[in-house]
């Protein structure tokens, strides 16, 4: 970011759109969660699948903006450089997808769900390292879009400014 700009309007800047990039990563999330429904019919009645369809968007929007909070929110304060704090979130969150991606795939095939104590506890429920090829799919995604983010808040910006 630019040097003249104070320390203030740099961490209000990170936070527009630190909130900007997670909206992004619950939409990436939401489709990635579509591949649950593999998994599990959709219920028969009209407020079964009302159900099914809200507490869906419910569940995986929560856990993203949990997400944020707990791990990207608080590195605005800390992480001084807006570059870091960038290639740390992309990072992050394509870390995260890549676990989601792995446990709706481990999920489709045990119907449970992917976890450390289930690796352990039955070693012949493997997952298939071609699924963790996803990591970089989402690095570069998340970076293109952290990118266009990044100008279009820039020009936002820019705007409320004059």
């Amino acid at each position: 970011m630019n040097k003249n700009i104070s320390h203030s309007n740099q961490i209000s800047f990170l936070i527009n759109w630190g909130h900007r990039y997670t909206a992004f990563n619950i939409i990436y999330s939401l489709l990635i969660a579509l591949l649950y429904f593999y998994a599990n019919p959709l219920p028969n009645t009209s407020i079964g699948i009302i159900y099914f369809f809200v507490s869906w968007l419910g569940y995986f929007s929560f856990f993203c903006f949990l997400f944020y909070i707990i791990f990207v929110f608080p590195f605005t304060f800390v992480i001084k450089y807006s570059r870091v704090f960038r290639i740390y979130t992309i990072f992050i969150s394509s870390l995260a997808l890549t676990f989601q991606f792995v446990d709706v795939n481990y999920f489709n095939l045990y119907k449970e769900h992917f976890s450390l104590f289930t690796m352990f506890q039955e070693p012949n429920n493997t997952i298939s390292i071609h699924y963790l090829l996803i990591f970089p799919i989402l690095i570069i995604i998340n970076t293109l879009t952290s990118q266009w983010l990044w100008n279009k808040t820039k020009i936002k910006t820019k705007k409320i400014e004059n």
